[in-house]
């Protein structure tokens, strides 16, 4: 989506952009001393299929300042920018970011005119302009469905799929420092097997996986979103299986996981890149230290969630992509279950 023929700049806010026609972005005037350190902003109303996007900010970095951009999302700020320093002016710059975007959502790129006092002008110095030229979207869903186009999926059958959480199609670590690892007995981790537990000998299968490393162990541990614990489905490292449905519709979603404590106890599911609300924050509170299933979601009035309310919605039959994200690091992950019975509950 390109700044000067997508967006509809904000005229309410302090700063005001102009339309910089040579280098076909948006700018501020910082040769207008009331419209410095303040930020201009516009606007699109997002019209795509609704999704986990790979969202890249093309930017313009300044010699005179590192100009400082915000991306909004229905009015809450969802991101913060700053271009690096460099010698040389209008030099491009690609800011990426993840954004989990609805239909009809308004996506607003602000940006503000700073300056870095190196660079005479006049009686003072010279001020960036927060240009910046589009903003460029791809769906995380299309490429990880493609990628998997030639893969034999894991076949339903009479409403119900078991699948061990090691046999994963694809692996990404979503380009955060956390990384889905197969333990076994014979795993080689790069970690230290005296402070990280294997519990292999009780997973099914001899194996599982585990969201190493595990830097929040305890609820006095800092708690980093984005590097340990990963609210919006989708954000986190990603495991995801090809299946194919036959009998389509609304299906149950189970996991089994081994839980320490209430900083692993957490994770997300999601279909074809999307992460719908029905498939956020699978919870686990009780058998702790031992294998436990959970179908329930946490919610603001229950944060041990609501038991069978984990669902995911296959519309028609065919092939599809069912994917898990982290929530929390150290979070240790056996198998899953779709079943489109409710009142069925694994042992």
């Amino acid at each position: 989506m390109k700044a000067l023929s997508d967006f509809e700049i904000n005229k309410a806010n302090e700063a005001v952009y102009y339309v910089d026609q040579g280098n076909s972005v948006l700018s501020i005037d910082a040769s207008n001393k009331s419209l410095r350190n303040k930020f201009a902003g516009a606007r699109t109303i997002f019209k795509g299929k609704s999704g986990l996007y790979k969202a890249v900010l093309t930017a313009m970095a300044e010699n005179d300042g590192e100009s400082v951009y915000k991306i909004k999302i229905n009015g809450k700020e969802v991101s913060t920018l700053e271009n690096p320093s460099t010698k040389s002016s209008f030099s491009t710059v690609k800011h990426k970011l993840d954004l989990y975007l609805h239909k009809n959502d308004i996506i607003e790129i602000l940006s503000k005119a700073v300056t870095n006092g190196k660079i005479p002008e006049n009686d003072e110095t010279a001020w960036s302009r927060g240009r910046w030229s589009s903003l460029i979207l791809k769906p995380v869903g299309l490429e990880v469905t493609n990628k998997l186009k030639e893969v034999k999926p894991f076949l339903e059958k009479d409403g119900f799929l078991q699948v061990e959480a090691e046999n994963f199609h694809d692996k990404t670590n979503n380009e955060v420092k956390r990384e889905w690892y197969i333990r076994s007995n014979n795993d080689d981790i790069p970690f230290s097997g005296d402070t990280i537990e294997n519990h292999s000998t009780t997973a099914s299968k001899g194996a599982y996986i585990e969201a190493l490393p595990d830097t929040r162990v305890t609820h006095d541990d800092a708690l980093i979103t984005g590097e340990n614990f990963f609210p919006v489905p989708g954000t986190g490292g990603i495991v995801s299986y090809k299946v194919k449905i036959t009998n389509p519709g609304i299906y149950y979603v189970w996991a089994l996981a081994y839980s320490t404590g209430t900083e692993d106890n957490g994770l997300h599911v999601g279909i074809n890149g999307e992460w719908p609300e029905s498939g956020a924050r699978i919870q686990w509170c009780e058998g702790k230290d031992r294998w436990t299933w959970s179908s329930a979601q946490r919610v603001p009035e229950n944060h041990c969630g609501i038991p069978q309310t984990i669902t995911l919605n296959f519309e028609k039959a065919g092939n599809y992509v069912v994917s898990f994200s982290m929530r929390e690091d150290g979070f240790e992950f056996d198998k899953w279950i779709l079943t489109k019975d409710k009142s069925f509950i694994p042992k």
